[in-house]
This record gives structure tokens, C-alpha cells and sequence, in this order.
């Protein structure tokens, strides 16, 4: 496993409700790097579509799946007492 989806599953891992994808390509985790922990179980990509300012919006929401836990633990990296912060932008 990379540093990279090390991290994309500690982050995932600290927000029980999943993480948007717009804020993971923000955080430099995104395209290849999801697809490959999707395709390996690892997280679960779900696609909403919501309304903001009349016009209807394509929302991406990506959640560290029970493989994805028992992967971080496996390499000792769940701590509940850690925190990962997340850079939010608004749209």
C-alpha cells in the first residue's frame, strides 16, 4: 500500500460519514489512486444528485469500507485518538 492511500484511508477513516471527492482531489487524493482502492475494497464511492441554487448537482462521496479498516489496523495505523485534518472548500 502507498503513502498516499495510507493517508486517503486515515482521512476516510476519521470521518464517519465519508468525505467528498471534491475534497479529496483538493487534499492531492484523487482519479487513480481512488479507483485502486475501490477496485480493491477499500472504500465505497457513492453518487447523489442535490439542488443548489436551482441547478441540480452531481455529489461524490467516498467511505473507507470494513476492508479499508482492517487494512489500517493490519498496518497498526488506527489510533482513535488521531486526527486527520481535512481542507474543505466551498463551492
Amino acid at each position: 500500500m502507498t503513502h498516499e492511500q495510507r493517508h486517503a484511508l486515515k482521512m476516510l477513516a476519521d470521518a464517519p460519514r465519508g468525505i467528498s471527492e471534491t475534497v479529496l482531489a483538493t487534499n492531492g487524493l484523487a482519479g487513480d489512486l481512488l479507483a485502486g482502492l475501490v477496485r480493491d475494497g477499500c472504500v465505497t464511492v457513492t453518487s447523489e444528485t442535490v439542488w443548489a441554487k436551482g441547478q441540480p448537482t452531481e455529489v461524490v462521496q467516498v467511505r473507507i469500507s470494513d476492508a479499508g479498516r482492517r487494512a489500517l489496523h493490519t498496518l497498526h495505523l488506527v489510533d482513535p485518538r488521531e486526527q486527520v485534518t481535512v481542507v474543505q472548500t466551498s463551492t
